[in-house]
């Protein structure tokens, strides 16, 4: 247990604690190879589902990634709050509510439902917007820029396709623009594990817009599903080892 108050000596000790707690360079905890080893099992589980069609392997094996994540926020220890992690105090309650949200997202787009689902990934937009924008501090106009960019050239081939779901499509697209943005200022402000924020939040943005136009545009045929769910966990584990590893 730490002493309530710390002494210098005591406080570079906690320093020194803090480096190796779970998720944090250091001397490596045991479970978070474990929780690594689940969300690449989860990965590789569900890529040998859709190779041999069996859905009943996709549909188990693909909450197993989120799952990882969120065990891995929850367990770790943000250095300015204490021992465990705390909901009300710092950026890691955004992010498990996030990794809730996208869990719930999964399975609800695994299923058919694609209204909720798209609801369920628009809150974990705004959700890991807060949570950057916690982080960040600052507004970063010019970052939005080249987004706004991408965002125009993304609805621009989508548009004519989408028919009565402009509305939450479109929607969707401002709120991932944003979620972006704030992941860049962060970059922009901080440095160091922010810029996997800003990469994971890009690769998400891609994610996002591959789904679109499979499901409006083109289906894409062959590895169109991996390639979707393969930028998607890999945006997820970036976005949320930025925070974990930052606080």
């Amino acid at each position: 247990d730490r002493a309530p108050l710390l002494t210098p000596v005591a406080e570079g000790a906690h320093e020194s604690s803090a480096s190796s707690s779970l998720g944090r360079p250091g001397k490596q905890d045991p479970r978070v190879v474990m929780l690594l080893l689940l969300y690449l099992g989860g990965i590789a589980a569900y890529m040998v589902g859709l190779a041999a069609d069996q859905s009943w392997l996709t549909l188990c094996s693909k909450p197993l990634p989120l799952m990882a994540l969120i065990m891995w926020t929850g367990n770790s220890r943000p250095r300015a709050h204490g021992t465990s992690f705390n909901l009300t105090r710092s950026p890691h309650a955004a992010l498990f509510a996030c990794l809730c949200f996208g869990l719930l997202g999964d399975m609800l787009l695994e299923t058919g439902y694609f209204i909720p689902g798209l609801i369920c990934f628009l809150i974990g937009h705004l959700l890991y917007a807060t949570a950057f924008t916690m982080a960040a501090g600052n507004v970063a106009p010019l970052q939005i820029i080249p987004l706004l960019l991408f965002g125009a050239m993304v609805c621009g081939l989508m548009i004519p396709h989408l028919g009565d779901m402009l509305a939450p499509v479109a929607c969707y697209m401002v709120v991932s623009l944003v979620m972006a943005w704030r992941a860049a200022a962060w970059a922009e402000a901080r440095g160091r594990w922010a810029w996997l924020a800003a990469i994971g939040a890009v690769i998400f943005m891609l994610s996002d817009s591959i789904i679109a136009i499979n499901r409006f545009v083109n289906d894409l045929e062959g590895g169109g599903a991996a390639i979707i769910m393969l930028t998607y966990w890999a945006a997820q584990a970036l976005m949320t080892a930025s925070l974990v590893l930052e606080y």
